[in-house]
Order: structure tokens, then C-alpha cells, then sequence
């Protein structure tokens, strides 16, 4: 995806507790900004899905299909702009343990 200039992804499925968290968590370690279309995903119960909303902002972005029918086509600066390495989770991460 580098290669290709992507650096930002959105992210729906089923599962959100496995498949769908993990791929976020693994595009936030590698530097990607990830968005979660959160309408469009589902989990095992709805209080494992309500429980992941809370913890996968930590991540990405959380938006609605609405926001993304209206965002994805046409970019928007954030998309546009190239993952700046401190930006990543880990960096983010890490800023937050030295505080």
C-alpha cells in the first residue's frame, strides 16, 4: 500500500472482536490511519460490540457508512497527507508513557 501512496484505510466486517480489531491494531502499529465504519461491522453479541467501540477510538476513527459514502470518494486532507512517523500508534503510545 506505501508503494501506492495509501496511507489511510477503512475498515468493516463481522467480528469485531478478532478479524476487525486486529486489522486495525496492525494498520495503527504499521502507521496507517484506520477507520472503522462502525454501522457496517457486527459482533458476536452486542455488549462485545458496544465494548470494542470503546476501546478501538484508541486506534481509529470511528464513522458512519453515511460519512464514508460522503468521504471516501472524494479524499479529504487527512487521506491525502502522508503517515508522518510520530503519528503512528506507537508513537502515540509512546508519548503517552512519558508523560
Amino acid at each position: 500500500m506505501r508503494a501506492n501512496n495509501i496511507g489511510h484505510i477503512f475498515v468493516s466486517g463481522q467480528c469485531i472482536e478478532h478479524v476487525v480489531a486486529t486489522t486495525i491494531k496492525r494498520a495503527a502499529n504499521m502507521g496507517y490511519n484506520a477507520a472503522l465504519i462502525k454501522d457496517a461491522t457486527s459482533g458476536f453479541t452486542d455488549s462485545n460490540y458496544t465494548a470494542m467501540l470503546d476501546i478501538l477510538p484508541l486506534y481509529s476513527k470511528l464513522i458512519s457508512s453515511d460519512q464514508f459514502t460522503l468521504e471516501a470518494p472524494y479524499g479529504d486532507t487527512e487521506r491525502s497527507m502522508a503517515v508522518q512517523p510520530g503519528n503512528s500508534f506507537t508513537g502515540r503510545a509512546s508519548r503517552l508513557r512519558s508523560s
